[in-house]
């Protein structure tokens, strides 16, 4: 009467034993796999928001470009090429421009063009 398909009580229970066991090990492989993808996801919606920060963000471009009044004079350009307005911008010539004629007299170095952002 202990038997069932010509196996007894106690080899069910290893059987059994065994089978929950292995039910116990590939659910802890899917938690395991699972928090993996839950990282993965976390790390993607961070990269994601870091690029559209960055792509949001202000560029602001400052170029000499000639003037259309004579060749013999410059336009400062600043420019903002990026999606979102440019708070507190100051730019610094060092040294300060100053006329052609000045110049040549002085020697003095080609002016250098540096822009900062305060906030």
């Amino acid at each position: 009467m202990g038997q069932f398909w010509g196996v007894s009580a106690t080899a069910w229970t290893g059987i059994y034993t065994i089978i929950t066991f292995g039910l116990l090990v590939v659910a802890v492989v899917a938690a395991l796999y699972a928090k993996k993808q839950w990282q993965i996801g976390r790390e993607q919606a961070e990269d994601a928001r870091t690029a559209q920060v960055e792509a949001s963000r202000p560029y602001v471009v400052v170029a000499i470009e000639p003037s259309g009044a004579s060749r013999h004079l410059f336009d400062l350009t600043v420019r903002n090429i990026g999606q979102r307005p440019a708070l507190s911008v100051s730019i610094a010539l060092d040294p300060p421009p100053v006329a052609l004629v000045k110049r040549l007299v002085k020697k003095s170095p080609r002016p250098r063009c540096s822009t900062s952002r305060s906030r």
